[in-house]
């Protein structure tokens, strides 16, 4: 009988546990709308932890790089950028570096303009097949 009686009472907290988990992740999924990019998480924790970059932070087109760099995540080939939630960056001077020509230029200049818009310091926009560009809030994108 004692030894039941431990069995239900670990079965009902397993069942306390995940019931609480899938309650916190279903308010996640209905309260918070876009994920974090690849790595974005790490890069997050790090901040809330009282690190700063010296440097800026670094978005490269390529998961290889992305990974390589502790002050860096990645924006898929392929994505879009408001798939994402950019808010985590702002504040920061942020350059968005395309070595390997995957993501397409327009989708690059799109996630500028999406990172300006949710209050980075700077962005520069760096590819390969075109010169370097700056977008400052409130002036226009500058051609270096």
């Amino acid at each position: 009988m004692f030894h039941f009686f431990i069995s239900q009472k670990a079965t009902f907290r397993r069942a306390v546990t995940f019931r609480n988990k899938a309650v916190a992740g279903a308010f996640y999924r209905c309260h918070v709308m876009k994920k974090l990019p690849p790595y974005g998480r790490r890069l997050v924790m790090r901040m809330k932890a009282g690190w700063q970059p010296t440097n800026g932070i670094n978005i490269f087109c390529c998961w290889k790089t992305a990974r390589s760099f502790p002050e860096a995540v990645c924006f898929p080939p392929g994505a879009s950028p408001s798939d994402y939630d950019w808010t985590f960056l702002a504040g920061q001077d942020i350059t968005v570096i395309n070595t390997e020509s995957r993501c397409d230029y327009s989708m690059l200049w799109e996630l500028a303009v999406m990172l300006v818009q949710s209050g980075a310091a700077r962005v520069g926009l760096v590819d390969v097949a075109h010169p370097l560009e700056w977008f400052i809030p409130g002036k226009e994108a500058q051609a270096a």
